[in-house]
């Protein structure tokens, strides 16, 4: 299986190692996430951060390791 590379790459990223993407989401699920993301202690940002990890470790145990080249 092949992994998609990013779409695009910040030119000067604000932390090393660090690319954007832009999500486009309904106004009322961002609502969500923020509530979500204030009672837990962490920006929106880290919150989806802290999602996607745990999704991915979900996916990797049930099929084994992704493996970037």
């Amino acid at each position: 299986m092949n992994v998609k590379p990013l779409m695009r790459v910040n030119q000067k990223p604000a932390k090393a190692g660090m690319a954007t993407y832009t999500l486009r989401l309904p106004r009322n699920l961002l609502e969500q996430l923020h509530y979500v993301a204030d009672y837990e202690g962490r920006s929106a940002n880290m919150e989806i951060i802290q999602l996607i990890k745990r999704h991915i470790a979900e996916f990797e145990q049930n099929h084994g390791e992704i493996k970037i080249k």
